[in-house]
């Protein structure tokens, strides 16, 4: 979108120089040159004026069939990562207050995997306008300008297994024989899943944020739809296990 803004500045720009140049040559009759005459002159570069007007429409046209291209791909995008990060969240909500369940190392792979794709599209987008102070222009660039803060927060992820490693090790110190399932009731599982519940949310209201200002025309229908992305539930943890497998495909 950059270089398209480039184009367009360069086609404004030359368009009026053209323009200028039809006109003083218009109204300037005392030029005389016996091979180079003002009427000629005058025909050449208002045909380039033509000429250029149709190219600056075009450009024109064109920059707007783009900037509503970027921003519906920055829609989708963002709805993606809303949606990845609210079952991350919600897992972590569920873990925390049901301690039956069983915490897994590999249970928020998926997710991380979503959601830092998610903020890479974003973080490439390139979404230029000539207002700078647009509100989308403005919180996107705030978004953008977090993408390592959202990154560090993806790759903390990985402490969840080692939380879960360390308690395993804890507990078979203590008893050679354990051999028992992990969940919340142990302080660094639950002080892990705590942290990431936090880091999720802090996505989710972000998202939430730029949501509001991509749908800034009401085409996407944020608001209504927002209830339905609302209520994706959490990681199926009850029925992950390999028997449950075996039982829903055999």
């Amino acid at each position: 979108m950059t270089k398209k803004k480039e184009t367009l500045i360069y086609t404004v720009i030359t368009s009026v120089a053209f323009l200028a140049l039809s006109y003083l040559f218009g109204i300037v009759i005392s030029f005389e040159c016996n091979w180079l005459t003002n009427e000629f002159l005058f025909v050449t570069f208002s045909g380039a004026f033509a000429s250029s007007l149709v190219v600056l429409i075009s450009e024109i046209f064109g920059y707007r069939q783009l900037k509503k291209a970027l921003e519906n791909e920055l829609y989708s995008h963002t709805v993606y990562l809303y949606a990845a990060a609210k079952v991350a969240k919600n897992t972590m909500t569920s873990v925390i207050e049901n301690t039956e369940i069983h915490v897994l190392p590999d249970m928020l792979d998926q997710q991380q995997y979503q959601i830092s794709s998610a903020l890479n599209c974003i973080f490439n987008l390139d979404y230029s306008t000539f207002c700078k102070k647009q509100e989308l222009s403005v919180e996107l660039t705030a978004f953008k300008g977090k993408h390592t803060d959202y990154m560090a927060m993806m790759r903390e992820c990985a402490y969840l297994r080692m939380s879960i490693n360390q308690t395993q090790i804890d507990e078979i110190m203590k008893n050679p024989c354990f051999r028992g399932p992990i969940n919340t009731t142990y302080p660094l599982v639950l002080k892990t899943a705590q942290i990431l519940q936090k880091h999720f949310d802090t996505i989710i209201s972000d998202c939430e944020k730029l949501l509001d200002k991509v749908d800034y025309s009401g085409r996407f229908d944020w608001k209504a739809r927002k209830e339905n992305v609302s209520q994706v539930n959490s990681i199926d943890l009850k029925n992950s296990s390999l028997e449950n497998f075996f039982k829903r495909n055999l």
